[in-house]
């Protein structure tokens, strides 16, 4: 059956911002145009008998060819505005050709109306090569977000030469109209130089019928169209990429995450900089790895190197940072953070640790309404000890841990927890529970954000820092502490965790949620991102020019934004230690060279082999020595000695807040 297509138009002037003497917008500046009863308002050109009202919907039809409705209030003139954002709730019956006009002409001549300025297309005949959405002959749209026989939403924003288009809710079209039209296309500069013009329902042929449900209008101010979005970043410590319910704990409560996975994106090959919390936390600040730094950031800071934080005060954002530090000794003070909050591990509380830090950014968030900012929220949850407060244990009571549920890598974990006379029941209930606050935690922030107004402009992202804990660290030669049994995370079907460069532990859950932008609902399954990444798209995001030079990560916005990306150079890991084996993942391909303790080298086929369990270099000898080549070139440009702090200077350097 072939698809059923729909086309509207609409054409917007942006020289002056007047509304029809008598016209009426609600609270929040909403002009109806569409009042679901008759015409008022309308005026048709060519061929009127196309239009109609029809049990509260407006209903177009071609019958006789391309026909126009314009809007013209009561004045009889075109209503025009500055910046805008328009809504239309929209259906079709048939396959049609027609768009979304606006920055055009309304000029007839011989009877026929000239398009010129620019086409939104909602749909296509066979004919028209562009999908829903397209900005047409300017910017294509690869595949239609929608079926155009159900009711759907159109949202376009103009902001000064900015025009975007939002089909429910998914961002298809972010464009920018370029400063010299003379260097476009002929077609693109007759779109650009369209001049007047007023909103008009186009009803193309006589094989396009559709309705209307809503079509609504308001003006946007330019304070706000040009305020670069909030960025709430959500951190928890040793969580596995198997933690979350959403992406695969057959036994965890996490709804509050699943929902802002329901209502973002979830990536599947996301990946941090390091195996422990400081390289892992680097990689995310400075968009460099951590073994680059001669001086080890958990005892010294970036030795000068500019964060994110940093960049984006220099774009007017007002920087929060509650909770784990951990990458030197001044907790925020030299890298652009204007407030930060409790760094410690409190106990103690009922609601579970974190609650403190959380109630921390919860005020940061009532506090900064008015403007841009970005806030960290780094919580402990689940680092070692885990112990929930007995009251949240008790909720998980009916669990009964059956071994089969859990994948073959994680079997180990629960034998370790045995041997220390564990309970895997009472281990898996703690662990259970402190992720479980940790979910009631991030409903609070969610909630807080959507309280202030702040939801469509809010960059919402949730992580982990690495892999889980093991139960026994170093094989249990260091022997068993108190709440060893309870550190049962879980990597899911990826082998390994915290210390390890297996992909259980560098691969984490990544969550983002930006409505109207990243698109909900979505698991990208394909693109390969990076914790170093975050600093580059971002500033890429918020509009920061001044990014430094050199840096390990990408601007991948395209993948946020819903396009599969492929990465354009490799992953790369080692701790900060001359000595240490460096890994290195391309595309499918992941090789861990070898080291004096474990000389044979390993190579992974992660699209078959996710869990790494068969080394296949001697198989495919040309893809390990090509690996090897650019892990060694890698290396090369790495220190060849490292500068750390003690524990006890460390601590001692964290309580006089002095600089090594």
């Amino acid at each position: 059956m072939t698809k059923t297509q729909v086309l509207l138009a609409t054409v917007v002037v942006l020289n002056m911002a007047c509304l029809s003497p008598t016209s009426r917008a609600d609270d929040k500046g909403w002009l109806e145009l569409f009042n679901g009863k008759d015409l008022t308002g309308w005026e048709a050109n060519v061929h009127p008998g196309s239009f109609s009202v029809e049990n509260g919907l407006l209903r177009a039809h071609g019958k006789s060819g391309m026909s126009h409705l314009f809007y013209v209030g009561d004045t009889g003139r075109d209503v025009a505005f500055k910046d805008f954002e328009l809504i239309a709730v929209a259906r079709s019956e048939r396959e049609s050709n027609s768009g979304i006009f606006f920055h055009t002409s309304r000029e007839l001549r011989s009877g026929k109306y000239l398009h010129k300025g620019y086409e939104v297309q909602l749909n296509s005949s066979k004919k028209e090569k562009q999908k829903t959405g397209s900005l047409y002959q300017v910017v294509p749209v690869k595949e239609s977000p929608v079926d155009e026989t159900e009711w759907f939403t159109v949202r376009l924003r103009v902001e000064g030469k900015r025009i975007r288009v939002f089909i429910d809710d998914q961002q298809v079209v972010d464009y920018t109209e370029p400063a010299s039209p003379r260097r476009e296309p002929k077609r693109v500069k007759r779109l650009i130089d369209a001049k007047g013009g007023a909103i008009a329902i186009q009803a193309h042929d006589p094989n396009s019928v559709f309705y209307f449900k809503t079509i609504r209008i308001r003006e946007i101010s330019s304070e706000a169209s040009n305020r670069p979005p909030n960025v709430v970043f959500l951190f928890a410590d040793d969580l596995g990429y198997g933690d979350l319910a959403c992406y695969g704990h057959p036994y965890a409560r996490t709804p509050a995450l699943d929902q802002l996975a329901g209502e973002g994106t979830r990536f599947t090959r996301f990946y941090v900089s390091g195996v422990t919390c400081c390289p892992s936390r680097t990689g995310f600040m400075t968009g460099l790895h951590a073994a680059r730094f001669p001086r080890y950031p958990a005892g010294f800071g970036f030795s000068g190197r500019t964060t994110v934080t940093e960049l984006l005060k220099t774009r007017g954002y007002r920087i929060g940072h509650f909770g784990k530090w951990h990458i030197g000794p001044d907790v925020g003070r030299d890298y652009g953070v204007d407030e930060y909050g409790p760094d410690d591990d409190p106990r103690g509380d009922p609601r579970g640790r974190d609650a403190a830090i959380y109630d921390a950014a919860i005020e940061f968030i009532r506090k900064n309404t008015d403007r841009p900012f970005y806030m960290n929220v780094w919580g402990h949850i689940t680092h070692y000890a885990v112990n929930a407060p007995d009251d949240q244990v008790e909720e998980f009571n009916d669990v009964t841990v059956d071994r089969g549920d859990f994948s073959e890598t994680m079997q180990h974990k629960f034998d370790e927890c045995e041997q220390i006379g564990g309970s895997v029941d009472a281990g898996m209930r703690e662990y259970l529970a402190e992720v479980h606050a940790l979910d009631s935690h991030v409903k609070r922030v969610l909630d807080a954000i959507d309280n202030a107004g702040l939801r469509d402009n809010t960059i919402v992202v949730f992580s982990s820092d690495h892999g889980p804990a093991p139960v026994l660290l170093a094989g249990g030669k260091r022997g068993a502490k108190e709440y060893s049994a309870n550190m049962l995370g879980y990597a899911g079907l990826l082998r390994g965790g915290k210390h390890d460069q297996y992909e259980g532990g560098v691969r984490v859950p990544f969550i983002i949620r930006w409505p109207g932008h990243v698109k909900p609902g979505r698991v990208d399954r394909t693109s390969v991102l990076s914790g170093l990444d975050w600093l580059p798209t971002l500033c890429s995001i918020a509009g920061v020019d001044d990014v430094p030079d050199g840096l390990d990560g990408e601007d991948v916005s395209t993948a946020w934004f819903g396009t599969d990306r492929i990465r354009t150079s490799p992953l790369f890991w080692r701790t900060s230690a001359s000595g240490a084996g460096p890994s290195v993942l391309e595309g499918k391909w992941k090789l861990h060279l070898g080291t004096k303790r474990r000389p044979k080298e390993e190579l992974y086929d992660l699209s078959s082999d996710p869990a790494e369990l068969q080394n296949v270099a001697d198989q495919y000898l040309e893809v390990t020595a090509r690996l090897r080549k650019k892990a060694e070139a890698w290396v090369s440009e790495l220190p060849t000695e490292y500068q750390k702090v003690e524990k006890a200077e460390l601590k001692k350097l964290k309580r006089t807040g002095k600089k090594k």
